[in-house]
């Protein structure tokens, strides 16, 4: 199990979870993978895979992205 849409301290003003807590966190219920999924920006996703890689879980990334349709 693990939850596929997680948002870090990198998508700003969208969340205040820090990468270590997000990791941390999975780790304390049990998951096998964690997942980071930033809204329009990967600032983070070189921190999360070594500090995932650190603790010994596997990491899942993903990018929510905003996107404008031109008619």
């Amino acid at each position: 199990m693990v939850h596929l849409h997680t948002r870090s301290c990198y998508s700003l003003l969208e969340s205040s979870n820090r990468i270590s807590q997000i990791i941390d966190r999975s780790i304390h219920l049990g998951f096998r993978h964690v997942c980071l999924t930033d809204k329009n920006v990967m600032y983070g996703t070189m921190e999360f895979i070594q500090e995932c890689h650190r603790k010994n879980i596997h990491p899942i990334v993903g990018l929510e992205l905003t996107t404008l349709l031109d008619d």
